[in-house]
């Protein structure tokens, strides 16, 4: 069993507690100016879904939805506006024709390129002045509070000391 925190370690928990909470308003915030974006730009969820495509190629929609851990019904009508904007092909499958298969077009590729540009640029302004081992931590640290918000709560969150036990 594990001692009692430190004040220390406490107030720094709660500093990141209140940094997380930060983060997750801007999050929304971000999702939120998706509704305001300009004509022939991609939302976030957009651009998650052409990623995807990009690193796993031809994909259905219940395979991309599954990838993303979205509703099928969901990634079916982002699939229909990409269509629509010409960034993804889609096609009946030749081994099974009952299912559709999305494929990204040329420009499905230059706008993920252009949106990996702009937020490398962002990325590099925020990480400037932290070093790997800081870059490391913070990386750890948020696969934790990924964990954490994915399981059901009942018990303790994937990857904690308690969680072997």
């Amino acid at each position: 069993m594990s001692a009692a925190p430190t004040s220390e370690k406490a107030d720094a928990v709660q500093a990141l507690r209140s940094a997380f909470r930060d983060f997750a308003r801007a999050l929304m915030r971000m999702r939120g100016r998706d509704t305001h974006i300009a004509p022939g730009e991609l939302t976030t969820a957009q651009y998650e879904l052409l990623a995807h495509l990009s690193e796993r190629g031809a994909c259905s929609a219940a395979q991309l939805a599954c990838a993303a851990e979205l509703s099928a019904p969901s990634v079916a009508g982002q699939l229909d506006h990409l269509a629509a904007g010409g960034y993804v092909e889609r096609e009946r499958s030749a081994d099974d024709r009952r299912v559709v298969v999305s494929t990204l077009t040329a420009e499905g590729r230059r706008a993920i390129e252009r949106k990996r540009r702009h937020w490398d640029g962002r990325w590099q302004c925020a990480l400037d002045g932290l070093d790997e081992r800081e870059i490391e931590a913070a990386a750890t640290v948020l696969g934790r509070l990924a964990a954490m918000l994915s399981d059901d709560g009942s018990g303790p969150p994937a990857g904690s000391d308690r969680a072997s036990r």
